[in-house]
């Protein structure tokens, strides 16, 4: 009998002797061991199920070898799903199934292994700038993402791919959960940029940051990772120029994120407002943005409206009345919160688009 108490059983029963994959129908249930099983995964491991042999026992390659030999026999497009809860071993499993496919698809001699390896070098650029510490997971995806893989409907060989991604948690840039990290790529930056990044960015050790203070430092881990970063940056086709640009807008959002405010008596007759409590980290965010002072700083403390002519530009050139009106130390709080976090999610989607 097929109920959730034999599936249950069967599971566990399984996990306690390191059997991690149980099949049920066409469904493969991953239970995340929280430890490392390399002798699970490997080139070798890929060959055995690639023959598609069926008294070899459940496996993620398993899943990736049917999907693929559906493909090439069906003459049809597949589609592999990987779900569950945070800290279940999505981004690994989902890492597996394309480690198999493109090992096991063939090399016809147009450069399909650079396509393989371009494909595979995406994920620590992903991981880096959509994954975080959480309370529950070390690595875990916070966004959700679509891979596809394009393949020669004569050879089975690799002829490109794609990602689209949708939903990233753009809340945890300005706010990050009690206990938890920020995305990783912040810390890896902090951690491993050399002593010229360091002294071009004004970069500090994370705790200076306040989207980053209180989070657990792991500065060895993230410092190796940056190098990762980097040379899967340089494999994926980011040009030189273009990294630059990319530490930029990653230290002008911990920079702009630093910005303090506080109440501005000094502006009586109009509402008060809010002035910054100090100014140094907002000039290196203009800085790196090529943002002049003046108008960063306008754009996070007043606001600005037209009356008469329609608004916006088009109100202000048929003659409207402009008026800037100072935001109170929370609305500051929020513009400040709203700018860094619509700076990195744009910079999220240009590193998928690339």
């Amino acid at each position: 009998v097929l109920d959730e108490a034999s599936i249950l059983h069967a599971i566990v029963s399984r996990g306690r002797s390191d059997r991690f994959y149980t099949a049920v129908g066409s469904i493969l249930i991953a239970l995340n061991p929280f430890k490392s099983i390399s002798e699970c995964y490997g080139d070798d491991i890929i060959a055995q199920y690639t023959d598609a042999d069926p008294s070899l026992p459940p496996h993620v390659y398993a899943i990736a070898a049917a999907a693929y030999r559906d493909m090439r026999e069906g003459g049809r497009s597949q589609s592999i799903i990987v779900s569950g809860e945070s800290g279940a071993g999505k981004t690994e499993t989902t890492k597996h199934c394309m480690r198999f496919l493109t090992t096991a698809a063939p090399d016809d001699g147009t450069g399909g292994r650079a396509l393989e390896r371009i494909i595979m070098e995406s994920n620590p650029v992903l991981e880096a700038f959509g994954n975080a510490a959480t309370v529950r997971n070390d690595n875990s995806s916070r966004f959700g993402k679509y891979f596809e893989i394009l393949f020669d409907t004569g050879t089975g060989a690799i002829t490109g791919g794609r990602i689209t991604s949708y939903l990233l948690e753009r809340s945890r840039v300005a706010r990050p959960g009690p206990g938890e990290r920020n995305y990783n790529v912040f810390y890896q930056l902090c951690a491993g940029a050399s002593n010229a990044e360091r002294e071009e960015f004004h970069l500090r050790a994370p705790d200076a940051y306040r989207i980053l203070s209180g989070a657990p430092d792991e500065g060895a881990r993230d410092g190796a990772r940056y190098s990762e970063l980097l040379m899967a940056l340089d494999s994926i086709g980011i040009s030189d120029e273009d990294r630059s640009s990319v530490l930029r807008v990653l230290s002008a959002v911990l920079h702009i994120g630093n910005a303090e405010f506080v109440a501005d008596t000094s502006r009586e007759g109009d509402g008060g407002g809010a002035r910054f409590r100090t100014c140094d980290d907002i000039v290196i965010g203009g800085e790196m943005l090529s943002v002049d002072r003046d108008v960063l700083c306008g754009a996070l403390t007043t606001r600005t409206i037209t009356t008469g002519g329609g608004g916006g530009a088009r109100g202000r050139e048929r003659g409207g009345s402009v008026y800037t009106i100072p935001l109170s130390v929370e609305e500051a709080e929020d513009a400040r919160d709203v700018l860094i976090k619509t700076l990195y999610a744009r910079l999220f989607d240009w590193i998928v688009d690339k």
